[in-house]
């Protein structure tokens, strides 16, 4: 079942290109630190548009819904996800979609937990100035 977006500008505007999919298994060899459920980070720019990583570090099969909503809770794009391990990049099309503001909500449908990320960009001009005594 696919969620149909009904406006086709907002598809156009905000669809977060999905760049890959992979799904890997992860061996550990003894106790380690536990990866977090859910993780979503910046990886950088591509031709001037922000890349984010979501990654699913379930052990075993599970069943997601990744949601991503604008400022005014317009949703941008919508997924159903199943597997082990999973792994998607997503780029914003900044020059059509405000990225002041994006919400990545994530649920787990088997215990309906969510996990939500709010990315927030802001601008800051920063000027040090530094006197220093030669002689």
């Amino acid at each position: 079942m696919k969620n149909v977006i009904s406006n086709s500008r907002t598809v156009a505007i905000a669809l977060v290109a999905l760049f890959t999919l992979s799904f890997s298994a992860t061996a550990f060899a003894g106790k380690g630190p536990e990866n977090p459920a859910v993780e979503l980070k910046f990886i950088g720019h591509l031709n001037s548009q922000p890349v984010y990583q979501l990654n699913l570090n379930n052990p075993e099969e599970a069943e997601y819904i990744i949601i991503i909503k604008d400022v005014a809770g317009e949703v941008l794009y919508s997924e159903k996800v199943k597997g082990a391990q999973v792994s998607r990049k997503f780029q914003l099309n900044t020059t059509e979609v405000d990225e002041s503001e994006i919400r990545f909500e994530i649920i787990n449908r088997k215990t309906s937990r969510s996990s939500v990320y709010e990315i927030t960009k802001s601008t800051k001009l920063v000027q040090d100035v530094v006197v220093n005594k030669i002689k």
